[in-house]
């Protein structure tokens, strides 16, 4: 009876190893102990860092192709450069309390051609439009001309990966940036730099960064992509501090940059400052570039309903914009565009400090009203304020429509762009 245990004991053993090496090889773990899952906790059969660029992620093997064009840029001469900026959680109503808390007008918003962008993701169940969406889905929209589900960057819904606008400018010889004030796992520079199942896998979006072959990544300093110097180093010039000279040294290499942004840390530089330092970085490259800049914590400071922190943010979002077209209109060949990925919490504001329940002080001793009216992200129309071109929403597919485009024709603006410089 005894012998008969110990072979069972021992045929169960064989068995359990048998089944871990399978799941290990369908599974994917990496050795971090990061489990690729999706949205709902689901396994998926993916490891980024045995994934080179632009292979096989998914289930078919089927890559999909760069959407259709449509024609919706009009130039009226060579555009060379392309810039998107993009204010995380930014309506209108974080502009409005902006400009009202600063006593300014910004610019860029009576001077550029208007228009407005719906922000969906893909509901799970039904594969439809229908989900307010988070950052991560709304940053992969504009970057791949594709609707995915929340939580997902830079893949669509079968897990298939994407190539984004980043990458159809680099195969036309362009060269390509991103800057952030958040993290370079963050949500949004993932979906325009990564490809995960999962914004929250922040070990599997540096490893795919890694692969990304984006010319210049610069994000907010953050201690987890020293545990992948080395790895970075071999694609890579790694710095952890804003050293403008020795990085414009090198800028006929790739550049990945993580440093201290808009923050009280001694050193800090402004994203306004970055944004020209990307610029001039990415302009020894004789074909152009294009350069997307995230300001993130509009959103940030919006989750937390701090609405002075959120206007500082807009500010410095309009310094960015107006250190971008001192460059732009003197090169004459760049177009700008100013979006949001989707608004947060339902921001209200008016001048009337007694119309909503929260009062603030301007800075020129006003003061104003203001509510969250939602506890998350909403569904709310935001701006798109292009300039350098001339936008024809109506020609976008969704809506057909001159005053409304969905987030997906972003990166249609972006390619046709691209196709016409």
């Amino acid at each position: 009876m005894k012998m008969i245990i110990e072979r069972l004991l021992a045929i169960v053993l064989v068995l359990a190893l048998v089944l871990t090496m399978f799941a290990c090889d369908k599974f994917g773990n990496d050795s971090n102990g990061d489990q690729n899952t999706d949205q709902n906790g689901t396994q998926n059969n993916i490891n980024p860092e045995d994934i080179p660029d632009y292979k096989y992620l998914g289930t078919t093997g089927v890559l999909p192709d760069t959407p259709p064009p449509v024609d919706c840029a009009e130039t009226n001469g060579e555009i060379k450069n392309i810039i998107l900026i993009i204010g995380d959680g930014m309506g209108e109503a974080q502009l409005d309390a902006a400009e009202l808390i600063y006593g300014k007008e910004y610019a860029f918003r009576d001077e550029f051609q208007k228009f407005y962008s719906d922000t969906n993701s893909l509901n799970t169940k039904t594969n439809e439009a229908t989900e307010v969406t988070d950052s991560a889905a709304s940053a992969t929209a504009m970057a791949t001309g594709y609707l995915t589900y929340n939580k997902y960057t830079g893949v669509d819904k079968d897990i298939l990966k994407l190539l984004t606008i980043l990458d159809v400018a680099r195969m036309e010889g362009k060269a390509t940036g991103f800057v952030t004030t958040d993290y370079l796992t963050g949500a949004t520079p993932a979906g325009f730099t990564a490809h995960t199942l999962n914004r929250n896998l922040e070990h599997e979006v540096i490893k795919s960064q890694i692969h990304s072959g984006v010319d210049l990544l610069v994000g907010q300093h953050y201690d987890k992509y020293e545990d992948y110097a080395e790895k970075i180093k071999e694609k890579y010039n790694y710095f952890d501090k804003y050293d403008k000279n020795a990085i414009l040294a090198k800028a006929n290499e790739d550049t990945l940059l993580h440093c201290e942004i808009e923050t009280e840390a001694d050193g800090a530089v402004t994203l306004s400052e970055l944004s020209g330092f990307a610029i001039e970085y990415l302009s020894a490259d004789k074909d152009g570039f294009v350069l997307v800049i995230e300001q993130a914590h509009i959103d940030k400071n919006c989750h937390d309903m701090d609405l002075a922190g959120s206007s500082a943010a807009a500010e410095s979002l309009n310094a960015t914009v107006e250190a971008v077209m001192q460059f732009a209109r003197n090169s004459q060949n760049t177009a700008v565009i100013v979006t949001a990925d989707h608004e947060t919490r339902g921001l209200v504001v008016s001048e009337d400090f007694t119309e909503y329940n929260k009062t603030i002080a301007t800075k020129n001793g006003g003061e104003i009203s203001y509510d969250f009216t939602s506890t998350y992200h909403t569904d709310t129309l935001v701006p798109v304020y292009t300039w350098g071109f001339v936008a024809h929403p109506e020609k976008c597919k969704t809506f057909n429509s001159a005053e409304k485009i969905k987030n997906t024709d972003i990166y249609h603006f972006v390619a046709d762009l691209i196709e016409n410089s």
